[in-house]
């Protein structure tokens, strides 16, 4: 996403509207460092590219999105000091991204986040991982394209590890993905619109690609 030519349509505004983005197809995906800072909020998951446990997210904040926004949920580590709530003051919050933190941090999941993370960068990071993972899908995209009934939703390889299609005369995709799962092949539907959506991660292997798309000819062809 062109995130920086975004920010700049945006300041032209007359309200310079903040820029909030959902950056959880990113996060463990593609490298986002430079990216984020364009963006007034940028928010990732755990969960998903990153393999780290649910229930764990996080959040970038722009310098103007701490000066000109307040919290609608106020907790005591948003507080420069826990009783200040009970005092009058100009300035209760923090000055940093602290300010939109609420309470209770689970040390549990931000250790199994740091270790997914670390498992992940010394097998593959960087652009080497980009470079892999939009490889394997432009595999995968190279095979669909020679099925007649796959109807790819990009008309050009693709530039990230997410392969979505749709499939002629299967009206209930979820029992097409059912019969996959039953082959230990893990794909899933999109509801609106519906297709199926295929994610290649830096683990994901050739052969696991072929599998995919042999099944998918076993079973509509």
């Amino acid at each position: 996403m062109p995130l920086k030519e975004i920010s700049i349509e945006l300041n032209r505004l007359p309200k310079k509207p903040f820029l909030l983005v959902d950056g959880a197809q990113s996060f463990g995906h593609i490298e986002i460092k430079e990216k984020v800072k364009f963006s007034d909020v940028y928010a990732v998951t755990s969960h998903k590219w990153a393999c780290g446990p649910e229930g764990l997210g996080a959040f970038y904040v722009s310098e103007r999105f701490i000066k000109n926004s307040n919290p609608t949920i106020v907790g005591w580590k948003s507080l420069k000091r826990e009783q200040g709530i009970y005092e009058p003051h100009e300035n209760l919050f923090h000055n940093d991204a602290r300010k939109f933190e609420i309470a209770t941090s689970c040390i549990p999941l931000l250790t199994g986040l740091r270790q997914s993370i670390s498992l992940i960068e010394k097998d593959c990071s960087g652009f080497k991982k980009h470079n892999l993972n939009t490889s394997m899908s432009n595999k995968l995209w190279n095979h669909l394209k020679e099925i007649d009934k796959v109807n790819l939703i990009m008309n050009s390889p693709i530039q990230n590890g997410i392969v979505s299609f749709d499939i002629k005369d299967i009206d209930d995709k979820n029992n097409f993905v059912y019969k996959l799962g039953l082959k230990n092949i893990w794909i899933r539907v999109i509801e609106d619109p519906q297709w199926f959506r295929v994610c290649i991660h830096q683990v994901t292997t050739e052969d696991e690609i072929e599998l995919l798309v042999d099944e998918i000819k076993s079973i509509i062809l």
